[in-house]
């Protein structure tokens, strides 16, 4: 009976010594929908407060590029100060969806295509706007507002119209109404009806069929990866184009995960026929034949009919009239009397690069070049310094399109200076979104930060290993810097001929280096690989003699790697034991919490428009 349990409590180590997801079965929706995480391969441990400050834990190729950015900046640079951690720490939050407002929750999860920061910000908007026009005497309450569109250029993606700041201004414009003309005047009333047509322009004005049939035969070649699937049903144009695109982005990144074969890829399918089905026989209300356009106000004040103005000009622009928009921008311009006289000129800037990148199926880079000499005249001239700021946020983006070497090298460049908490966070976006999309430079980077984040991911990908394995080695010899021998000793196998002199280099990193865990860790993983099990157990005991100020994650990787060269079973039991980070309920087995690994936007193709790193009206 002894020798059972022994036997028992062997196979149980062996399993945990491995840290596998535990999964538990969903039952009606035929999907797994529990899984407890013991290391996460994309990102470090939550909540992010202890990496930002620096306690990196083992640093991890298979890591976002951000998180690396971030790891290279404390082994190469100078670190960052609170504001620029508490930045960091936020936009991570964002992306990831942790502790997600419940308001915006619906704005996550609707499967447009844009990542949980935009989505978040839109969601606050659209609730501050909904509540401020429901307010209003007279005013026929609404629940929600759609500010996502369908490209219209022949490429199958959608994006975020109205864009946060737009709710924003409409909000407080209206607030300015209520001041100058009352809450319950006639003035204020036909204003808000008003919005609300600039508003039914964020969404499509009508169904498109062609539009409609393309994505769903996009979910039906997706669909038809997967062996033995099933017939799929029949849908109705009830349910929009962007929900057959989602479903066909979100299982291409599913099989990519787990392969066309995998059981739960199938069970996944069914439940997405299923919720397709559902959203088909849902009765839609009509939709408006063309584009909603306030009619001109031709009395009124002055102020009233200024405000109709800029509404009709945004109302076009929404609608894709850029031409229309941008002439009636530069009018308003003009007119020292209308109180959007000074933004004008950047929303010209705007419409040319709405144009420039929705119009067809490839940017036009004419007219990229000419709003870019719009925005350095706005930049140049004396002016409100906020709209300023807007128009270098807006050429930075059509510079990424015209110039995106430069772009990219400018950003490597800024993301490595002490600045604000902001503008860090505005960088780092743009410089991550220019090294996952542009690929003019064929992988080729002439900064040092560039070419660690790149190498170091591939390699933590499988991309190509001996040849990058062989630059990160090179590298290392020529810079002697500690990130590159992070990623060196972290890639090579205990064989490798350049491994004495690797172990030589990782034995001088001093505790107080941010990457002494790291490289301590790989020093004991190569000794073990060579057949030193006396010196690694001695290198990985002293590390987990400081466990409590280590991630729960290195410790398990730690007690895992110690576990594998225990000299008997009490050590092995000891060393058993794993501390889940989180619970998860995505199939994707990569990252914690849930949103983690939705609503990235991989809608836009390499060195597109993103609405997402453009200011937004």
């Amino acid at each position: 009976m002894k020798r059972w349990r022994a036997l028992v409590v062997v196979l149980c180590a062996v399993v945990l010594s491995y840290s596998p997801p535990l999964w538990s079965w969903s039952g009606a929706s035929g999907a797994h929908s529990v899984i407890a995480l013991f290391q996460s391969h994309v990102h470090p441990d939550i909540p992010f407060d202890e990496f930002a400050a620096g306690r990196l834990g083992i640093i991890q190729p298979t890591w976002r590029r951000s998180y690396l950015y971030v790891a290279y900046g404390y082994m190469a640079g100078s670190g960052f100060d609170a504001g620029e951690q508490k930045a960091l720490v936020s936009m991570w939050n964002e992306a990831l969806g942790v502790q997600l407002p419940s308001m915006v929750s619906q704005w996550v999860s609707a499967g447009n295509g844009v990542d949980n920061r935009t989505a978040i910000k839109l969601g606050e908007a659209s609730a501050a706007w909904i509540a401020a026009r429901n307010g209003i005497p007279g005013v026929e309450k609404i629940d929600t507002i759609d500010v996502y569109r369908s490209a219209s250029n022949g490429a199958i993606f959608s994006y975020a119209n109205c864009y946060d700041s737009a709710l924003q201004t409409a909000a407080q414009t209206l607030y300015t109404m209520i001041g100058k003309f009352a809450l319950g005047s006639s003035q204020v009333k036909q204003w808000v009806d008003a919005q609300d047509q600039v508003f039914n322009n964020c969404s499509n004005p009508s169904f498109d069929p062609d539009a409609w049939s393309k994505a769903v035969d996009e979910w039906d070649q997706a669909r038809n990866q997967v062996p033995s699937v099933s017939s799929m049903p029949s849908f109705s144009g009830n349910c929009k184009s962007e929900k057959f695109l989602t479903a066909a982005r979100e299982l291409n990144v599913m099989i990519g995960k787990l392969g066309a074969s995998n059981p739960q890829v199938g069970q996944w399918i069914n439940a997405q026929d299923h919720a397709l089905a559902e959203c088909s026989s849902q009765q839609a209300p009509p939709p408006p034949s063309g584009p909603d356009i306030p009619q001109t106000l031709n009395d009124g004040t002055p102020f009233e009919r200024a405000q109709r103005m800029y509404q009709i000009a945004c109302a076009n622009f929404y609608s894709g009239n850029f031409d229309t928009a941008a002439k009636m921008f530069d009018e308003i311009a003009a007119d020292p009397a209308s109180p959007w006289q000074q933004l004008a000129p950047y929303l010209v800037a705007r419409a040319t690069i709405r144009k420039a990148t929705l119009s067809s199926e490839k940017n036009d880079h004419a007219l990229l070049a000419q709003a870019e000499a719009q925005l350095n005249e706005i930049i140049a001239r004396s002016g409100d310094d906020g709209v300023k700021h807007y128009a270098q946020q807006l050429l930075g983006f059509v510079d990424a399109q015209l110039h995106p070497q430069e772009r990219e090298e400018e950003l490597a460049r800024a993301v490595m200076l002490p600045t604000s908490g902001e503008v860090l966070e505005q960088n780092v976006s743009d410089y991550i979104w220019m090294l996952n999309y542009d690929s003019t430079n064929n992988n080729v980077y002439s900064d040092d930060l560039s070419d660690w984040i790149f190498t170091t991911s591939a390699l933590g990908q499988g991309n190509g290993d001996a040849t990058l394995l062989t630059h990160s080695i090179e590298k290392w010899k020529s810079v002697t810097s500690l990130p590159w021998l992070v990623t060196a000793i972290s890639g090579i196998a205990p064989s490798d001929p350049n491994v004495p002199a690797l172990l030589k280099a990782a034995e001088k990193v001093t505790p107080n280096a941010p990457a002494f865990v790291t490289v301590t860790y790989h020093i004991a993983r190569l000794l073990i690989g060579q057949g030193k099990t006396v010196q690694a157990r001695k290198k990985l005991d002293a590390m987990l003699a400081n466990r409590e100020g280590l991630p729960h994650s290195t410790v398990n990787q730690i007690e895992a790697l110690r576990m594998g060269i225990a000299r008997n079973l009490d050590e092995m039991l000891v060393d058993a034991p794993r501390t889940p980070l989180g619970i998860t309920d995505t199939p994707i087995v990569t990252s914690f919490p849930r949103n983690s690994t939705i609503r990235v936007s991989r809608s836009w193709p390499p060195g597109r428009y993103s609405i997402r790193t453009e200011p937004a009206l």
